[in-house]
This record gives structure tokens, sequence and C-alpha cells, in this order.
């Protein structure tokens, strides 16, 4: 045509001026516009005739300034429209010609995004513009990463096209100039995870994970069980191509499972399932500790050995009949020690057990488990009242419990022998009166952690207990099974002038002790070592090497404390921000020492001070602080305590 003329037929859109404008490649007639908000809101339109009529198709977008749209150069249906503004979306996509929108701004900042350009030989590729840069999309504005090298910092992208003869994308900047980058005719890519949301799949079942990619080598796959908060790696390097991977279902169950697919080359290249999918099993999953475990089945299983249920376990399987004795065949009804290499866990197949009558004997046993989970006070016995004790569990020592959980056992100690019916419906009437386990309110309590982090509570006093509850532990775990308790098999004594050691077993060292004691309680700690440890009020002692414990009382007025110069490895280390210190000054043990000069101080890795903590005069004994290292920054620090001339210093580790 020789001059302009007007598309719309005379129509008036909305009265508001015209601001950005997109033509489809495949189809000239189809047009898409939008209006800056003047008269009226903002709104987008579409024709599909040239503009003889135009469909507003604004929906759900945003009033603000349309600054680009851009159009699939293979799909007139599939639209991108960038905003500017900020406090919303920046970047929205429609899939049907406007018929509904979805914000793709994902990790977009929030400011303008000025321009928009879909690759026209790869239209999962779009381009984008913003106030800051350049952006770049491989999966059709799934997600975005920056594609910035050799621009200017932080500059303003006004303009984007590209030159179809050459693949030369370029740039209008504000102030900067035109820059131009070569773009290889196919970009790699990453998009179409298969589970793609709504995939129902078993435990155990073999499965095909999939996606779409080009010019990729390697991926790295993994799944979430939380509907992506956290991921699990599935494997770290797989093949690209043929662009899929078996995976055998773990024994995780979830509603909210996803899987993530993403380049070994360029990490920029991800992507995930559209929406969640179901792991289920028809059975019980067990989840097993490293080391000794008391299970149960909980299921009737169609090959009732260990090796079958427990295809991981070393060595035997343990039942209790006054006695550990090896058993191969496990049945439902008791319980068993496991031990396994490494935590797992375990799917048990079977059809369930909603409840059963269990055979007790006089004196400790070991019950396991129904299909479901059963509270205590549910239980009944035969004849009733035969439970002397609460049921015990073992997570790496014994603590109580008032649920039976499926595939888990149970210590109880019974009176006499009869029968434990396990029975969530029964009746209020005929349950059980669970015996409580005793506190003895006012004891002392003292804790021994080892290097893996099992712990043991054991409590002390001065005073006889009233021993009108249950005070004893279940028997000693299988050898090295982590355990620790008081000659007699309780966790609770009384302390008094006679030397009272502590029974353990299994334990990794270093390990640490630490008590909370009533006011006007003391103790001394024996380590084995040679040197003794002044107990009271709080504290803690790190025991490094496996030499006997042994506690007595220290009468009120007695002196108490150890004559040796220490300043203790701070506790916990690493930290953060808050550490235990602990020191014992030197004296000559009488009850009324003078106080000695002490200087107590935190220095940097440099030598400089970072914190001041004592500089005065103490009495000799035992002493303890909190020190919070505040806004200092994460490393390595050094304690020094100094005091008559001798100085003791222990590096500390603050982890930020």
């Amino acid at each position: 045509a020789a001059s302009w003329a007007a598309t719309n037929s005379g129509l008036v859109l909305d009265g508001n001026p015209a601001l950005s404008m997109a033509v489809s490649a495949t189809n000239p007639d189809t047009v898409y516009v939008g209006t800056a908000p003047r008269v009226t809101r903002t709104h987008i339109y579409r024709t599909t005739d040239g503009g003889a009529s135009w469909t507003d198709v604004t929906g759900p977008l945003p009033d603000r300034h349309p600054l680009d749209i851009a159009i699939d150069p293979l799909d007139p249906a599939i639209v991108y429209v960038g905003y500017g503004g900020a406090g919303t979306g920046h970047v929205f996509r429609t899939t049907d010609a406007g018929g509904s929108w979805t914000d793709i701004t994902g990790i977009l900042p929030d400011i303008p995004v000025t321009a928009l350009l879909v690759d026209p030989l790869n239209s999962a590729v779009v381009y984008l513009g913003s106030d800051i840069g350049v952006y770049i999309s491989t999966n059709g504005g799934g997600s975005w990463e920056p594609f910035n090298d050799g621009l200017p910092e932080a500059v303003l992208v006004s303009d984007l096209t590209m030159t179809p003869s050459n693949r030369t994308l370029r740039a209008a900047t504000h102030g900067n100039s035109v820059f131009e980058r070569m773009i290889p005719a196919s970009l790699p890519s990453l998009s179409g995870i298969v589970p793609s949301g709504g995939e129902v799949w078993d435990v155990g079942s073999q499965r095909a994970i999939s996606w779409t990619q080009t010019l990729l080598s390697t991926v790295k796959i993994e799944y979430s069980i939380d509907d992506g908060s956290s991921w699990i790696p599935i494997v770290a390097s797989a093949p690209a191509w043929p662009d899929s991977f078996i995976w055998n279902v773990p024994p995780v169950l979830t509603t909210l499972g996803r899987v993530r697919v993403t380049s070994n080359e360029d990490s920029i290249l991800s992507a995930q399932s559209a929406g969640p999918f179901t792991i289920k099993y028809d059975g019980i999953i067990l989840e097993l500790a490293q080391d000794w475990n008391l299970a149960s089945v909980p299921v009737k299983v169609p090959v009732p050995t260990r090796s079958a249920i427990f295809p991981s376990s070393v060595g035997k399987a343990y039942r209790y009949d006054g006695a550990y004795v090896s058993a191969e065949t496990l049945e439902t009804g008791p319980g068993y020690w496991i031990k396994v290499p490494a935590a797992e866990f375990l799917p048990v197949g079977g059809d369930s057990v909603a409840a059963d009558t269990v055979p007790v004997l006089k004196g400790w046993n070991i019950v396991g488990s129904l299909s479901v989970p059963v509270q205590v006070t549910s239980l009944v016995t035969e004849p009733p009242g035969l439970l002397e004790t609460p049921f015990y569990a073992y997570d790496g020592s014994y603590t109580e419990s008032d649920t039976l959980l499926p595939g888990r056992g149970y210590w109880a100690k019974m009176i006499e022998a009869g029968s434990l019916i396990l029975d969530a419906a029964a009746p209020v009437s005929a349950r059980q009166a669970i015996p409580p386990r005793s506190t003895d309110d006012g004891s002392g309590v003292l804790r021994l952690t080892d290097a893996l982090g099992r712990a043991a509570t054991l409590r002390v006093s001065q005073h006889p207990a009233s021993r009108t509850a249950t005070v004893e532990l279940p028997p000693i775990p299988p050898p090295g099974g982590f355990d620790v308790r008081f000659p007699g098999g309780s966790f609770l004594s009384v302390i008094d002038d006679a030397v009272h050691p502590l029974r353990w077993q299994g334990v990794r060292f270093p390990a640490v002790i630490s008590w909370d004691l009533p006011g006007g309680e003391s103790y001394l700690l024996s380590t084995g070592d040679g040197t003794p440890v002044g107990m009271k009020g709080t504290g803690y002692a790190e025991i490094t090497s496996p030499a006997a414990l042994n506690l007595r009382r220290v009468a009120e007025g007695a002196p108490s404390l150890p004559g040796t110069f220490s300043l203790d490895q701070n506790y916990p280390n690493p930290f953060n921000p808050v550490t235990r210190i602990r020191f014992v000054l030197a004296g000559d043990g009488s009850t009324d020492a003078d106080p000695v000069p002490v200087s107590l101080g935190v220095y940097d890795i440099g030598g400089r001070l970072a914190g001041a903590l004592i500089e005065e005069a103490m009495a000799p004994g035992v002493h303890t602080l909190d020190w919070n290292a505040g806004e200092l920054p994460g490393g390595v620090y050094f304690c020094v305590l100094r005091s008559g001339g001798s100085t003791r210093m222990v590096k500390m580790l603050l982890m930020r």
C-alpha cells in the first residue's frame, strides 16, 4: 500500500492508546494488542481476522503497562506478555489464545519486563529483556536464568530482535548502544518431565522417568516427597539420550512426589514434574536405624524368615524367652532384635493384622505390633493386671512408649505368664492400667551422649526413692548395642558415700556426660583416667576413652573440688552461636580457699580479642558459663584461660 490504513474497521478498543503489538508468524491475520491504562484499565485484545473484529482476552492480567507481547512462531495460541511496574507478576503466558493466563515470573526480580522474543527455530526458548539485563528460558517460561555475558552490569534492555539468517540476537539498551551475540541453530533444552503429575506408582515397581532434551550429554535426576521443598538424589549422572531412566521406586509413601532432571553441563537447564504424583504401598514400610533394632512382623508374610523379611540384616535375629534365643523363623506377635549395617526404609508386604493375642511369660517379654498403631491404653491382658512396667521402645537407647507402632518391637515386664491382647477396638472397661515409670521428682538428671549422637538418660538422688513405680530398665541389648545403666539394671540410683559405677556397652567415644542436679546436691565423678570431676548444678565433662565411670556423693560442707587447673573443650563444638565453657581453678580442697585472679577470653585466628569473658578473682573450683558469639563471623576461635601464671587454651569452631 502507498499509505497507512486503519486495521480496526473504525472500532475503538477501550479508548486507551495501543502500547504493544505482536503478529503471528504463521497467520498474519492473528494479532494481539496491549493498551496503556490512560482512560480505563489496561487490556489485551486479539483479532484473528486482520482487525475486522477484536476480542478482549485480558482476563486476570494485571492493570499495568503491557510493555511487550510475543507470539510462539509455530503456534499462535501460545502468547507471552511482559509488564512494567512492580508488586505483581511481570510475565504471563497463555496456551489457549488468551482463554486463560499463567504467571510465569518465577524467580525474576520485581522489575519491569521490557522485551520478549521467542526463538524462531526453537519455540521452547524465550528471551526476556528487563531493567537489569537479559534472561533466558529453555522450557517455555517454566524457569529463568540470567543471559548477560558481555552486557554492561544491570543494563536496561529496551528491545530484543533476532536475525533468522545468521542467528544473531540483538539487544537495544538505554544509553549503552546495541549489543549482539550469536545463537546456535539448536540450543540445549530440557522439558517434558514424566511423571508429570497425577500418577500413582507402587513402592518397589520399576518406572520410566522420561524427558525431552536437545544437545545434552548427561543429566542429574532427583525426587521430592514434599512437593519440591527438598530433593533426594536418584542418580548423579545418567545419559541424556535416550531421554529416559528406569527408576526403582523407593520405600517412601507420599502424595506430593515430584521428579527433577537437571543438565550436568549447565544447571540452568532443569525441569521438574508439572504436578505431584503418589507413591503407595500395600503393606508396611519399616524404618530401621543403623545397628540394632527392636522390630516385629506386622503383616502375614508369605515367607516368614529373617533373611526374607529383613534381607539386609546381618547376624542372627533374637527373641527373648528369659534369655536371648536366636530365631530364623519370625512370627507375628513377638518382637525381635534385628541388626542392619545401615539405616534404611524396608517395605514388608503381606495381609494386614488387625488384632492379635500374644503369649507372654513371667518377667520381661519383647512383644510385637499390628498393622496399625495401637495405643497402650487399649491393650488387654489375660488374666487382668499382668503389666508390671510401661512399654519400652529402643531408639539407640530405651524410651518409654505410649503407642505400639507397626513393625516395631517393645519390652514389657509381666507379673506372671498369660496373654497380651492387641486390639485397638477393645472396650474401655477391659483395658489394662499401665504402670507409671518413676520420675522421682527432685532427683538429678545425668545424660551420656556418644560420638554417634546416641543418648541415655539416668537419674540420681541422695534420698531413698519411694519405689512406688518402676525404675528398672529392660534387659541389655545384644552385644554391641548402645546401653547405659546403673548396676542392677535401673535408670535411677540413690548415691551415697560408696562408689557407684555406671555400666555401659556399645558407646562410641569420645562421649559427653552432662548433668542437671537439684540445689544442694553434689557428686564426684571419676572418669577412670585419674581426673575427678566435681558435679554440682549444671555442667558437662568429656570422656575421651572407654574407662570406668564411678559416682559418689559429696557430703554437704565436705571439699568436693579437684585440685587441678584445667579448661575443658567447649560444648557443643562446632557451635552456633552459643556454647558452654567449663574450667577448673586449682585449690587446696578446703572450703574457705582464697579467690585467685582469672582471665578468660576468646581470640580470633589473627590473635585479636573477640570476647573478654572474665577478668576478676574467683574461688577455686568448677565453673561454667555460656558464651554467645553474637554477630561474629564463622571460623576458628581460641578460648584462653589464665590464672596464677598458668595458661590453658582450646580451639573452638563457630559455624554459620
